[in-house]
């Protein structure tokens, strides 16, 4: 299995650094910061989404569970990162890989940004498939760009990706559970133009 996930990402990362107008968009996407500000402000703007009562109940539910779905798979994550130290490409295959991107210091796999952006996506899509398909395709192309840019292997990010989805069943679970007492406080706090 490791075997495949180094050929693999061997053969993503080959053509980094031969097209500079590419590995510039890659390093872009891959960054901390601009696919996760752009998932979060999805998540944001579901909240205040909706064009009727019932509607705007059922996004609000789904910004909430994506909330949870953050925290819980950042928790999955710290989690399986102490099970499984695995050195990043750079580092294992040293030489091999064109770094375009900064040396992380944390574990390479789970990837914890693919998690937290699978877990958003996933909870989003829940309340609203549209929006849901446009966020998992944002996730699939940053983890994509991650192991492009030689920050993650593939096993890593698809890792991220099975953890993002699943605390987003587990935060589903216990909304279902919880949903009287959500959908009465989402009516409170309609009540002083909070949702």
């Amino acid at each position: 299995m490791f075997e495949f996930d180094r050929w693999l990402l061997l053969r993503i990362n080959s053509i980094a650094g031969d097209v500079p107008l590419l590995d510039h968009f890659a390093r872009l996407v891959a960054s901390d910061y601009l696919m996760l500000a752009l998932i979060t402000s999805c998540v944001f703007g579901v909240w205040f989404a909706g064009r009727d009562s019932a509607e705007r109940i059922r996004l609000q539910l789904a910004a909430l569970i994506a909330m949870a779905s953050i925290g819980l798979s950042n928790a999955a994550v710290w989690i399986a990162s102490l099970v499984f130290e695995r050195m990043r490409p750079y580092e294992e295959l040293d030489g091999a890989v064109a770094l375009l991107f900064y040396r992380s210091t944390d574990p390479s796999f789970p990837s914890n940004p693919i998690a937290v952006a699978f877990a958003a996506s996933s909870a989003i899509w829940i309340g609203g498939r549209r929006m849901g398909i446009a966020l998992t395709c944002l996730s699939s192309l940053y983890a994509l760009a991650r192991v492009y840019v030689g920050a993650n292997y593939p096993g890593d990010v698809v890792g991220g990706a099975l953890i993002g989805l699943l605390v987003t069943g587990v935060a589903y679970t216990l909304f279902a559970f919880g949903r009287p007492i959500a959908e009465v406080a989402l009516r409170l706090m309609r009540g002083i133009a909070g949702a």
